[in-house]
């Protein structure tokens, strides 16, 4: 199928002359674009929009384009406990001591004193706590001092 220069479509099939044959159609190239630019604009959901940049003016500072600050932090306030336990029971050795702690509860499984199963546990889950949320933190003030730095 070929466009021809009005917009319509014709079939090559039933060509009869040769030399018509070899030479190309003139295509309108406003009317395919339109047409390629609406069917496009049908398919996806958002429209296309054009973004004016003004130099050293007032405009660039009321417009809403994305922040450009670094945040390298791992951690948030509320998903720093959940996210350090669960990196933490990933371990086998880890996981092995949490159901060796949790098994001394059953007293016919019960060894020894519960706190010699637990406090190894919570020792090794709390320097690593502490280790993680210095690290973060520390993160969060050299991301600080470079985002207020001027370019």
């Amino acid at each position: 199928m070929v466009l021809e220069s009005n917009g319509r479509n014709r079939s090559n099939s039933n060509a009869t002359d040769h030399s018509k044959e070899s030479e190309e159609p003139e295509i309108d190239i406003e009317k395919v674009s339109q047409h390629s630019l609406l069917s496009s604009a049908n398919l996806c959901s958002f429209a296309l929009q054009l973004r004016s940049v003004y130099l050293n003016s007032d405009l660039n500072r009321r417009a809403r384009y994305p922040n450009n600050a670094i945040n390298n932090c791992k951690y948030s306030w509320y998903s720093f406990v959940p996210v350090v336990l669960y990196n933490q029971f990933k371990y086998f050795f880890n996981l092995f001591f949490l159901v060796i702690a949790l098994s001394q509860i059953v007293p016919a499984l019960r060894v020894g004193f519960l706190i010699s199963f637990v406090a190894p546990l919570v020792f090794v889950l709390a320097v690593t706590m502490i280790k993680e949320f210095y690290d973060d933190r520390s993160r969060y003030f050299k991301d600080n001092e470079i985002n207020v730095t001027p370019y």
